[in-house]
């Protein structure tokens, strides 16, 4: 490879680099609005519920963190319950698990849900240790579609900043009861919970489903840094 070239694939990636990092602020947490066809409903609308944390107060066990940042309907009384052990609350208020994997409970009162579809849209920050997708489930049951939506990396040994969606399309016969219950966690210690936020709503007649969720807007930069390792291993096997 000329010296040019190398030249040009070196500035190349660090552009991208550039460009993502300047960019790279946490995303907020969505607000249900009816265009967004992942919810289908406004904030606030009659038979919708909310619950949002940021800030918890109780590391581990009973009584639990009832929702901090918001909430609408029956989801004000929601409890996020965690089980792991070694479980603190940091100075930036997040739940930290150091003593092994990460266990959370969340008992949704969705006592103001009637419909018989309910949809139900959790989204979750961690820090550190990933979640365990597989740990995700709603009254037992895996999210009818989810996924990652946006990565940030911390640097040092803090691993990285993952937000995550996940969507369950439900029949629920006037309802799905007096509560549903969310759990998800880790494979390790080290899991750090930022922020939760679960939405719902019921009607009359079946959600349809979207067929994605967007892709995390760091991607660019998760393959610019690719690209400078492909490189770096090319010029080592030809020295």
């Amino acid at each position: 490879m000329t010296s040019l070239r190398k030249m040009f694939v070196i500035a190349a990636c660090v552009t991208a680099i550039a460009g993502t990092a300047a960019s790279a602020v946490a995303a907020p947490l969505l607000p249900a609005t009816a265009s967004d066809a992942r919810f289908g409903w406004n904030f606030g609308d009659t038979g919708s519920i909310n619950s949002a944390w940021n800030a918890f107060t109780v590391p581990a066990g009973a009584p639990g963190n009832l929702p901090d940042a918001g909430s609408f309907g029956s989801g004000e009384f929601s409890v996020l319950t965690s089980n792991g052990a070694g479980a603190f609350i940091t100075s930036s208020g997040n739940l930290y698990v150091s003593g092994g994997p990460a266990d959370f409970d969340v008992s949704i009162d969705t006592s103001d849900l009637t419909g018989d579809f309910t949809r139900v849209v959790a989204q979750i920050k961690t820090q550190g240790t990933e979640m365990d997708p597989s740990s995700l489930l709603l009254g037992g049951i895996a999210p009818s579609i989810g996924g990652v939506v946006d990565v940030q990396p911390l640097g040092g040994f803090g691993g990285a900043a993952v937000d995550y969606l996940a969507i369950w399309d439900l029949t629920t016969t006037s309802g799905p009861g007096a509560n549903l219950t969310l759990e998800f966690g880790s494979n390790g210690p080290h899991m750090s919970l930022d922020q939760l936020q679960i939405d719902a709503f019921s009607q009359a007649f079946a959600f349809t489903t979207p067929s994605a969720i967007p892709e995390p807007a760091t991607l660019p930069l998760l393959g610019a840094l690719g690209a400078i390792g492909a490189f770096s291993r090319r010029r080592r096997r030809r020295a």
